[in-house]
């Protein structure tokens, strides 16, 4: 029997699907490989290669046939439509090779490291055959984030079960298929959630051999303490025998340095790494000498993850932690970036079920709501009864931003806001210096009349942090969240407070860390008292600097209309000040009220529990005011 496999090769990966084709040779008897080439240049050297048992097929071949293809590519990164590709690629194959009675997609970076046979004989008469991603008890959550059943690992046959699969299937991706979640969807993988039971003849695999992923070994190796063995039947975990294994996230950072995986730093054993790891650098690294052979450089097989697709990933990415009373202001938070950027993306999370609920009734485009039970573990959950709800978000910056990079590569960069922050021009200036340094920090820049808080809270205000993802930015992530995890509280002590005085370390490093100086970024009422504020046609200007971010802090909302601009004591800004930024928040909070007031049952449950005898410091009515 011949057993027929097919994968998309872009430039980027073209190392990995002649490295998974290399473990064909070895692992599989007889075999036949398909391989759509993305362009002409990637078909061209699998061309000059002179492989055996390949099939080479243009990715303009199949769009000829499917024409609404074309219009689609324009929209997607490449790893989106790879993944949008992949049943118009097996109703392609099936249309053009009559000798296919079966077809099984393969991810171009996963490797054999056994014989393919179990695969065939685990599918047996079944149309349809799928793997899981093994998010079971404690991590049943990440299957509605990410999906059941893992698509790196697909197979069908010329059946009347799996042809209207297959259509069905090509035309929902053709819909909607992207690295993000929207809707309930993220990637193909969404879709496949019901299969077993929407379709006829679907075999889901339960051996964990059979496309193993890194979170299904760190799974195995640290819950289960399955030891890590070879003998001349190949590597076992526990009694699993690794047959297929998937190396998501698997790139080389320059031609001698390899990152085994860029979503996160799973502290495999040794073991793990000479035994799993270490065969599929040898296989990349002897791949690349056959490139370069045919190819005469380098240059296409040590491009970065995402380099050749960078135009369609999102410009500003931000994220955020939101409470249910503080939902108007991040509805007005939001606003503000889809008015001041071309291109974003926003991760908020939750932290209760209230605010998640009402914000994905909202069906919110460019943002992904997160749960708070996708960012807590067993060490954050441990803290959480002895802090107070504002020192708990603090305490959760950290480990926010860590999950994003972990999980989302549309992030090559990503900035936290407090949700009480807001926009007047565009912040592309920020993610700029994030290009060339790990971390981006803003200074409070006290005032003389606030200098006194300095040295006790701290020279920068954790409010807007930037990170670039590179190793460098996430140890920094790592250390401060263990720090605010060992303590993180509104009070000052040993030199300490909050999440703030942390940060000061980042600056005593190698130079890594890019510290704004304008005035417009991270302005609050603690740094522009006694500054000009001018309103010009390009924006709103703090002396000679334009506003990027103004923080609110403390703003108070008191009704539908009515509001507490600082509610520490008399604000103390010029008239300027007051139209040209707090007028404006101001409104859009009222807006953001009114976006979600249909979504809830008491307005009140919104309005800031002032107590009795509370008295605004400085009222302020948009209706009074306009």
């Amino acid at each position: 029997m011949i057993h027929y496999y097919c994968t998309i090769a872009s430039r980027l990966y073209m190392y990995k699907v002649l490295a998974l084709y290399n473990s064909m040779v070895k692992y599989d008897r007889n075999f036949k490989f398909l391989i759509v080439c993305m362009d002409e240049r990637v078909l061209d050297i699998f061309i000059a290669l002179r492989l055996e048992s390949i099939e080479l097929i243009s990715a303009a071949d199949i769009e000829d046939v499917y024409p609404e293809l074309k219009n689609i590519r324009k929209t997607r990164s490449e790893k989106e439509y790879a993944w949008t590709l992949k049943p118009s690629v097996f109703l392609y194959a099936f249309q053009k090779y009559d000798f296919l009675d079966h077809l099984i997609w393969l991810d171009g970076d996963t490797m054999f490291l056994s014989s393919a046979d179990p695969i065939y004989k685990q599918w047996g008469e079944h149309s349809i055959l799928l793997t899981e991603e093994g998010y079971s008890g404690r991590y049943e959550y990440m299957s509605q984030m990410y999906g059941v059943y893992n698509t790196g690992l697909m197979g069908f046959k010329r059946d009347p079960c799996s042809l209207p699969c297959l259509g069905w299937f090509q035309h929902k991706l053709n819909e909607w298929c992207y690295d993000r979640m929207e809707k309930g969807l993220w990637s193909d993988q969404m879709y496949v959630n019901d299969w077993p039971q929407r379709f006829k003849g679907v075999k889901v695999i339960k051996d964990r051999g059979i496309n193993m992923t890194p979170f299904i070994l760190w799974r195995l190796t640290g819950e289960g303490q399955n030891s890590i063995k070879e003998n001349n039947q190949g590597v076992y975990v526990g009694n699993t025998r690794l047959v297929l294994f998937h190396y998501y996230g698997f790139r080389y950072d320059n031609e001698s340095k390899h990152d085994i995986c860029t979503y996160k730093d799973w502290k495999f054993s040794k073991a793990v790494i000479r035994d799993v790891y270490e065969p599929y650098i040898g296989a990349c690294d002897k791949a690349n000498l056959q490139l370069e052979s045919v190819n005469g450089t380098k240059d296409a097989v040590f491009l970065k993850e995402g380099e050749e697709s960078r135009e369609n990933k999102p410009v500003c990415c931000f994220c955020t932690l939101v409470t249910y009373k503080y939902l108007p202001k991040c509805i007005a938070l939001l606003d503000s970036i889809k008015k001041h950027t071309n291109s974003f993306h926003l991760w908020i999370c939750c932290m209760d079920t209230s605010a998640y609920n009402l914000l994905k009734e909202l069906k919110l485009e460019n943002v992904t709501l997160l749960e708070l039970s996708a960012i807590e573990d067993e060490r954050l959950k441990s803290v959480k009864k002895r802090r107070r709800e504002h020192e708990y978000c603090w305490t959760l910056k950290a480990p926010l931003l860590m999950h994003i990079f972990e999980n989302y590569e549309a992030a090559d960069s990503l900035i936290y806001l407090d949700s009480d922050l807001f926009l007047f021009s565009g912040p592309e200036k920020c993610f700029k210096y994030l290009n060339d340094y790990s971390v981006y920090l803003t200074c409070h820049n006290f005032s003389q009349e606030f200098s006194h808080l300095d040295k006790i809270k701290g020279k920068f205000n954790a409010g807007i942090i930037g990170f670039k993802r590179c190793s460098s930015a996430l140890g920094y992530l790592r250390w401060w969240g263990k720090k605010c995890i060992e303590w993180c509280y509104d009070a000052v002590s040993k030199g300490r407070f909050a999440d703030q005085k942390y940060i000061e370390r980042f600056v005593k490093s190698n130079g890594s860390t890019y510290v704004e100086g304008s005035a417009g970024v991270n302005a609050a009422i603690w740094n522009i008292r006694n500054k000009s504020v001018q309103k010009r046609d390009e924006g709103v200007y703090i002396g000679e600097d334009m506003l990027v971010f103004y923080h609110f802090s403390s703003f108070m909302i008191l009704g539908e209309s009515e509001f507490d601009l600082w509610k520490w004591q008399e604000l103390g800004v010029s008239n300027e000040a007051r139209e040209f930024i707090y007028l404006p928040y101001a409104k859009a909070v009222s807006k953001g009220l009114k976006t979600i007031k249909p979504q809830i049952r008491d307005m009140s449950e919104l309005i800031v529990d002032t107590g009795a005898g509370y008295k605004p410091a400085n009222p302020f009515n948009t209706r009074i005011e306009d």
